[in-house]
């Protein structure tokens, strides 16, 4: 009786095991909790690189964003998998004009190739449709690993 008792312990630890496995293995699928993403792209206004504001990508009810450098390229890293809405936005906090020597630069743009030669002056306009998701119609599908997303907004 104790041997029949110390096989069915060990059976119900086996079955455990491996029920937590499977389990697991089937939360890293695609849609899994543990799926992220990355999404990279460039920024244009009526044909002309962006070189402030920001890029928001909503999916589910997971809202990440990325800056807009310089260059008019955004990043956007651990996004979960799945159809997203996209915002695009203007910076808010660049500095005005300089006067005399040596521009400020945007606390959000420090250490980005150019950032000191974006100014409120200079920065290209974002139109303000593209700044909520019910007016924007920019849309992407989130894969998996690396993503490229140009985004292409009209005036």
């Amino acid at each position: 009786m104790v041997r029949s008792l110390h096989s069915r312990l060990h059976l119900l630890f086996a079955g455990t095991l491996l029920f937590s496995l499977v389990t697991l293995v089937g939360c890293g699928g695609k849609g899994g909790s543990g799926n992220t993403a990355s999404v990279e792209g460039k920024v244009k206004v009526d044909g002309v690189l962006a070189n402030s504001g920001n890029v928001s990508f909503k999916v589910n009810e997971t809202t990440l964003q990325g800056h807009i450098s310089p260059d008019g390229s955004y990043r956007v890293v651990g996004l979960p998998v799945g159809a997203a809405q996209i915002t695009v936005t203007p910076a808010t906090n660049l500095p005005p004009a300089p006067k005399g020597k040596g521009a400020a630069v945007a606390p959000d743009l420090k250490g980005m190739p150019g950032a000191d030669t974006v100014t409120a002056d200079k920065a290209i306009p974002i139109p303000a449709k593209y700044g909520k998701v019910e007016s924007s119609g920019l849309t992407f599908t989130v894969a998996s690993g690396s993503n490229t997303f140009d985004i292409e907004l009209t005036k």
